[in-house]
């Protein structure tokens, strides 16, 4: 799978060793395309989105622009990895339950992924997205603790497969944050 190779390297590192060694091993054949291709599919189309996006920024001649990606419900998920590793945006906040968080957070951290500059520029936000009022408290606050000099932000918010969680009149209300 195209997912498991460069410049997906990161989802590939956070894989278990047992499973790194299984992908390594196995014959691509033995794996079934049906799920998989579902999962390249989504994030193809993501990230062709996301790239059609900056790509219009920077053709817009704005340089001093700072981007930041917000994801909601990042999961393990390694595009916000991929895209500050590469220098395409300055920030990304990703907001998941707790415990989600906290896992991506060690896995990250035990890889060995996590370096001192993506560190500062990842934040993994805890929280409970059926709350939308702890939600707009929370990007009111860290919007307004990131965004006090005097660059101008572009936010990119990605709210991939996530509204099919939550209860019916939470994702409009997101929304409107």
């Amino acid at each position: 799978s195209p997912v498991y190779e460069d410049p997906h390297f990161f989802t590939f590192r956070l894989l278990p060793k047992y499973s790194r060694w299984i992908i390594r091993t196995l014959p691509r054949w033995m794996f079934p395309r049906w799920y998989h291709a579902n999962i390249e599919l989504r994030t193809a189309f993501l990230n062709r989105a996301i790239d059609k996006v900056l790509s219009d920024i920077h053709h817009a001649k704005t340089n001093d622009i700072k981007i930041r990606l917000v994801l909601l419900g990042g999961g393990y998920d390694t595009k916000a990895i991929h895209l500050l590793a590469h220098h395409k945006v300055q920030q990304v906040w990703e907001f998941d339950l707790k415990e989600v968080v906290d896992f991506k957070r060690k896995l990250l951290n035990d890889r060995k992924i996590l370096v001192d500059s993506l560190s500062t520029a990842l934040q993994l936000i805890p929280i409970d997205l059926n709350q939308p009022e702890d939600f707009k408290r929370v990007m009111l606050d860290m919007t307004t603790r990131n965004e006090n000099g005097d660059d101008p932000w572009y936010t990119i918010v990605v709210a991939e497969a996530i509204f099919l969680y939550l209860r019916p009149d939470v994702p409009e209300r997101i929304m409107q944050v």
